[in-house]
């Protein structure tokens, strides 16, 4: 395995500089220059460093060498039913934290509608299977049938009702969108504010600060520092306010709300974190 050129792209990839990452792992610009090239071999620790500033793992870094899972199944898929609203939920791709968008596929039976979201960052896109829907978003409607798509920046309260028979639409919404939908949270209220960040290693005072000056809060690869996270959650004063969704949209699907059982555990890899504002 050439580990110098897999550093290199996964570098490009996240858009970091060798000098950024040589300052985020505490190692010299001429080291990981000389490790790109493959003129220096790291040791597993520096390693394993490295790869955290990279967001990822040793597991992860060394087992890409398999193919990518590029085409999804049925054993793939993990459904929720909600018998209140009259819709049916399949999370198509799995694992939301990992993507920036989380393709769903919903189904409406007569009558059926979605969890009204609040307004968030992000756009939402769908597409009709058959049926007709009505996209509700402020005080304005629009109906979308059969063969056409729809596409908007929710900054309004937003929601999709059935129109006449059973209805299937393919969405696609951010991951920390549909981590709130499964935590059945909303992602802000009214003029609070809202910021998606991601965890970065020997970054403890920024993310500190990012959660005393920020209401509502969504950290995405929380594992990369979690001792540096459980602080901040108390420093901060939000150790009951948090939930921390794992493996979205799967069957090993977990919600950890409990503070204690944040310190105790490791982070998980596959998840996310949202932190709520103090005032509710």
């Amino acid at each position: 395995m050439n580990i110098g050129q897999k550093v290199r792209e996964l570098r490009i990839a996240k858009n970091l500089t060798q000098e950024e990452l040589a300052d985020r792992s505490e190692l010299s610009k001429g080291f990981i220059s000389q490790l790109e090239r493959d003129l220096t071999s790291p040791s597993i620790a520096t390693l394993v460093d490295i790869l955290q500033c990279l967001g990822t793992n040793l597991n992860e870094f060394f087992s890409d060498d398999e193919e990518e899972q590029v085409v999804f199944g049925d054993e793939d898929y993990f459904e929720k039913k909600d018998t209140d609203l009259k819709n049916t939920i399949e999370w198509i791709i799995p694992n939301a934290q990992r993507n920036m968008m989380e393709p769903i596929r919903l189904t409406l039976k007569p009558g059926g509608l979605t969890y009204r979201d609040l307004p968030h960052e992000g756009e939402e896109f769908g597409y009709v299977l058959k049926g007709s829907i009505k996209i509700h978003i402020g005080h304005k409607s629009y109906t979308a049938k059969k063969g056409e798509s729809f596409y908007f920046t929710p900054h309004s309260e937003h929601y999709i009702e059935a129109f006449g028979t059973e209805t299937e639409v393919v969405p696609g919404i951010p991951s920390f969108c549909a981590a709130a939908a499964i935590s059945k949270i909303p992602l802000t209220a009214w003029d609070e504010d809202l910021v998606i960040a991601p965890v970065r290693k020997n970054n403890a005072a920024d993310l500190e600060k990012l959660l005393t000056e920020h209401e509502n809060v969504v950290l995405m690869k929380p594992s990369t520092d979690s001792e540096a996270l459980v602080s901040a959650i108390q420093a901060s004063g939000r150790e009951n306010s948090f939930v921390l969704v794992e493996k979205a949209g799967t069957k090993e699907q977990r919600l950890i709300r409990e503070y204690q059982t944040l310190k105790e555990e490791p982070v998980p890899y596959l998840s996310l974190m949202i932190l709520k504002s103090q005032k509710q």
